[in-house]
């Protein structure tokens, strides 16, 4: 009979220690995230390109396209962070060193072929490389001396 009161007496005490709850205290832990969005277009890189008089109208034109021999296109490399990509354009060229005397009729810029006015449609999140080229007309011959030119490329995203 005392061993079966040991026992319960056992069993009370034994599930009220371990019946006890010992609460347990939450940690909180914040976890960051860091970056960078960068809207619109970048420019990553560009090449200048070189100019010389035109093989098939002599000295009445400077320009950076095949038919100036010598010459070579410039190149520019754009990424735009649009989904919907970008559309690139190019303006006239504007002399930005020449001889006084030296007047141009016509001046036209090209982007990969196309008319730099037009511009090009490119894809978004991508690195795109775009041949950027030039040509300047006179209807006088134009004068020898240093000539520099300056298109200013545009990528505006859509």
């Amino acid at each position: 009979m005392f061993n079966r009161k040991l026992l319960i007496s056992a069993i009370i005490f034994g599930s009220s220690f371990f019946g006890v709850s010992f609460s347990a205290q939450a940690e909180n832990q914040d976890v960051f995230f860091n970056g960078n969005y960068a809207s619109g277009c970048q420019f990553t890189s560009k090449t200048d390109g070189t100019v010389t008089p035109n093989a098939l109208f002599g000295a009445n034109s400077l320009g950076s396209i095949a038919t100036y021999p010598d010459a070579s296109s410039g190149e520019v490399k754009v990424t735009c962070s649009s989904l919907l990509g970008a559309q690139v354009t190019a303006s006239e060229p504007e002399a930005v060193t020449a001889p006084s005397n030296a007047q141009f009729s016509t001046k036209l810029s090209f982007l990969d072929g196309v008319a730099g006015t037009v511009g090009i449609p490119i894809i978004g999140n991508t690195e795109t490389t775009i041949k950027v080229d030039m040509s300047a007309s006179s209807a006088s011959p134009i004068p020898t001396g240093d000539y520099k030119f300056k298109v200013v490329v545009t990528a505006t995203p859509n």
